[in-house]
């Protein structure tokens, strides 16, 4: 298969991949609650995407040449370990159900707010490039 070069091909290309996600969903016997999976799935890449980018863009404004690659491998790492978050969970829900884990993880957020915040606002040192 081409991949798509205009935004009308790309737009017909993701609307075919829905309509094929549906036809699946359809077919295969679930319930019909499971066609909210392609929503949510579309949804959910998109947010992926668009927090992935935004975060390579970031490292990449804040590094220099020297630690560049570095920096970007290290925020691959971190994406992919919260990217096992769900999967850390629903191990964890053996013990106690996930409510419990959910609310643990919410709370650590919650404790990282004041240093994110006090990261924020101390004065950025001189540029390295």
């Amino acid at each position: 298969s081409v991949a798509p070069t205009t935004t009308e091909d790309t737009g017909a290309s993701m609307s075919a991949a829905v309509a094929e996600a549906v036809r699946v969903v359809r077919e295969s016997g679930l319930p019909g609650r499971a066609l909210l999976l392609v929503p949510v799935a579309v949804l959910l890449g998109t947010a992926y995407g668009t927090l992935l980018v935004a975060g390579l863009v970031e490292v990449e404004l804040q590094s220099g040449p020297r630690e560049h690659a570095g920096l970007v491998a290290v925020f691959y790492v971190i994406t992919y370990l919260g990217m096992s978050t769900p999967y850390v969970i629903a191990l964890l829900s053996s013990a106690g159900g996930a409510a419990p884990w959910i609310a643990a993880g919410a709370l650590a957020c919650l404790a990282l707010i004041p240093l994110t915040i006090s990261q924020l606002r101390a004065p950025l040192e001189p540029s390295r490039h």
